[in-house]
């Protein structure tokens, strides 16, 4: 380990305390490194989703009461996630702490005895997806007309995805990144059920359930490598990510 990760020299307590020193028990040192006798660790996962899609809609066959189109365009996905994992080393009190506070209570803890490791993936996708859409009508209301659709797409992704791990201390004094650059090819579909009330003429409210399938992506299950000096966390290429929620919407025809 860096001796710039050693953490505080003394962070265990039952040590003395008087006029001219303050330690911990323990000899200097004997718990190097700031993950050895450490106080406090966190973890955590962030994870981001943002699509962006420009989709033409082809007719191909319509009748009174069900229509069928065509839906082919561009697509856009960003699949963002940082793994976290901080860890505080607090060490014995100083003289000036004495005064105020107890020895038993206090500990010191700096930007130079905290390490953060932190290892983001962003998988960047994009491609075309093609598929098509059937609508069913319902009927009409005093409140206006109701249908159903159903839409199914499949797509493939060029996907270029930077993984970044590092270990640093809080007061950005040292680093250690590895910085490593994949590419895949990533099959995916998505798959949208629901339902469409015409309102007014010219507006039109939808709502309804979009499923999201991508394969082959690129994931780091085992997000921590422990070798402070050279980390290298390994990264898994045949992830499969799945989306899915509520789908609501206001259109607009003019």
């Amino acid at each position: 380990m860096p001796p710039q990760f050693a953490g505080n020299l003394f962070n265990l307590g039952g040590g003395t305390v008087s006029t001219t020193n303050a330690t911990g028990s323990g000899n200097p040192g004997a718990t190097f490194g700031i993950w050895n006798a450490s106080s406090v660790q966190q973890i955590s996962l962030v994870q981001r989703f943002d699509m962006v899609d420009l989709i033409a809609r082809i007719p191909m066959m319509e009748t009174e009461n069900y229509r069928s189109y065509g839906l082919f365009g561009p697509r856009g996905i960003v699949m963002w996630e940082r793994f976290k994992w901080r860890t505080v080393d607090v060490g014995a009190p100083d003289l000036n702490t004495l005064a105020t506070f107890n020895y038993a209570g206090v500990g010191l803890a700096g930007g130079n005895t905290i390490a953060d490791y932190n290892n983001v993936v962003s998988n960047r996708l994009y491609g075309l997806a093609l598929g098509c859409g059937n609508e069913f009508y319902l009927g009409n209301t005093p409140v206006g007309s109701f249908s159903m659709y159903a839409d199914v797409t499949a797509a493939l992704y060029g996907d270029f995805v930077k993984g970044r791990a590092v270990y640093e201390l809080e007061d950005r004094t040292i680093a250690y990144t590895y910085s490593r650059n994949m590419f895949t090819l990533a099959p995916g579909f998505d798959a949208r059920i629901g339902f469409q009330w015409y309102i007014y003429e010219a507006i039109t409210i939808r709502l309804g359930y979009n499923y999201l399938g991508v394969l082959n992506t690129v994931a780091s299950p085992n997000p921590i490598d422990f070798n402070v000096g050279l980390a290298r966390p390994a990264y898994s290429r045949n992830q499969y990510r799945s989306f899915d929620g509520l789908d609501f919407g206001i259109g607009f025809v003019w």
